[in-house]
């Protein structure tokens, strides 16, 4: 009986066993097929394909509206987006792969292409009151950020040679000296001087990198810009192409060393020549001030101008009027007292002449003071006509200076007249009033016992 009992308590238990199976296999079917049916419900893939269905136009709107600033300002943003999404993004389809890269758990981000670009980052957020079973939740749209679509551009580099004053831009905003590249260019029209100079040039290399769209490259002042080739695709390089803007003019004794920026000067230089004391048959051989005058324009760099005398000694300089620097001799201690008397009392009459009219007292006074059979004479001889109709003139003096006095030789002597005054000039009429600023170079030589004027000549107008 007992025996009997054990047998029939095993089925037993197997069917008890295997109805909890059935069971469990149930429940865990019924379970499994819910989550199957909440997952399906709550990924965020379909949130996706809804979004690869808009239309062009609407990505595209959608994607200009979040588009990335170009930090350096030289690219129109929206105008090189417009280009690259017509030609790279409307003839392509559409794709979307996740990111994972992101560190936001609550959130799924997913990358959308067109063809091989990237285009777009887009971020879905668990949608309000769509909190499912199995901790999912439904997702939602929260944005569209466009990325920088310029990675799938070919760049190039772009270099502007031009003087560092120069006020550039690119695309209408300027261009700092953060791109200047250390390099400098030959500017285009250096002149044979200039190209002596250590400094020669002044011209410096501005260089931009990964510019992607139009380039235009202006100059504060309208100058005029050069395309110079490279011979690469990938660099466009730009020279302004346009003289200097600096003149040279000097003039300064012939036995001068004349220096621009550190060069010497050699007579082969010079634009010219001029013998204040030509014609002055009275002097003995040898004995002459001559001058040479050297000129250059269109020089790049702001030339810097030294002289010295033949021994050594530094000379003064007088900026004229007209910009050309006049080079002197200094001051001669041991001229003549008589000699500087001697040009005071000329220069005065020769104003007071110029300002009489036409006086005959003015006139011989003046000529008594001047070196017969000489061409000043003969210019002052030959004025009188004209000074019988010049109208009286007072003369009220600012500055009147007599200066850079230098013994040519024992009977000859140099110096200079510098003046400015307030002139008024009475006709019969009206009334003239007016200012003026000159100088005069002149020579003096010994006649007899007194000191004349042999030459004179205007400097600084």
């Amino acid at each position: 009986m007992e025996e009997k009992k054990r047998r029939g308590g095993w089925p037993r238990f197997l069917l008890i066993w295997t109805a909890c199976l059935l069971a469990a296999g149930v429940i865990g079917c019924a379970v499994f097929y819910r989550y199957a049916a909440v997952y399906e419900q709550t990924r965020p893939e379909p949130v996706m394909d809804a979004l690869m269905e808009r239309g062009m136009d609407e990505w595209k709107a959608e994607l200009l509206a979040t588009l990335p600033e170009d930090e350096r300002g030289f690219e129109n943003m929206d105008a090189l987006f417009e280009l690259f999404f017509e030609a790279n993004v409307r003839p392509a389809a559409l794709r979307y792969r996740p990111d994972f890269s992101q560190p936001d758990s609550e959130r799924a981000v997913f990358v959308v292409s067109a063809g091989r670009s990237p285009i777009a980052e887009v971020t879905l957020r668990p949608k309000e009151g769509g909190k499912r079973s199995f901790g999912r939740c439904e997702w939602e749209l929260e944005r569209v950020q466009c990325l920088d679509f310029r990675s799938a551009l070919v760049p190039v580099t772009l270099e502007i040679d031009a003087p560092r004053e120069a006020s550039l831009t690119l695309n209408g905003t300027p261009i700092g000296e953060a791109y200047l590249s250390g390099e400098a260019g030959e500017p285009p029209h250096l002149t044979p001087m200039e190209a002596r100079f250590t400094d020669a040039g002044a011209y410096v290399r501005y260089r931009i990198e990964n510019l992607y769209g139009e380039l235009t490259v202006a100059d504060a002042e309208g100058r005029a810009f050069r395309r110079v080739e490279t011979g690469d695709d990938a660099l466009l390089r730009f020279v302004l192409d346009e003289p200097g803007a600096y003149t040279l003019s000097v003039e300064a004794p012939a036995d001068a060393a004349v220096s621009v920026n550190g060069v010497t000067l050699s007579p082969e230089d010079a634009a010219g020549s001029f013998d204040l004391t030509r014609g002055v048959r009275q002097l003995p051989e040898g004995v002459a001030y001559r001058t040479l005058s050297y000129r250059a324009e269109g020089l790049y760099a702001e030339p810097e101008i030294r002289a010295l005398g033949a021994d050594g000694e530094e000379l003064s300089s007088f900026v004229g009027g007209n910009g050309t620097v006049y080079f002197f001799y200094p001051d001669d201690a041991d001229v003549p007292e008589d000699a500087r008397r001697a040009a005071e009392d000329y220069f005065n009459a020769f104003l007071a002449y110029s300002a009489s009219g036409g006086s005959r007292t003015a006139y011989n006074a003046l000529m008594e003071l001047i070196l017969p059979d000489t061409e000043l004479s003969r210019y002052v001889k030959e004025s009188t006509d004209a000074m019988y109709w010049a109208s009286e003139t007072e003369i009220d003096y600012r500055e009147l200076s007599f200066d850079h006095f230098h013994a040519l030789s024992e009977d000859c002597v140099f110096c200079t007249v510098s003046f400015s005054a307030d002139l008024t000039a009475s006709t019969w009429h009206d009334e003239l009033n007016y200012d003026i600023r000159s100088g005069y170079q002149l020579v003096l030589v010994r006649d007899g016992g007194s000191w004349r004027a042999a030459a004179q000549a205007n400097f600084g107008e």
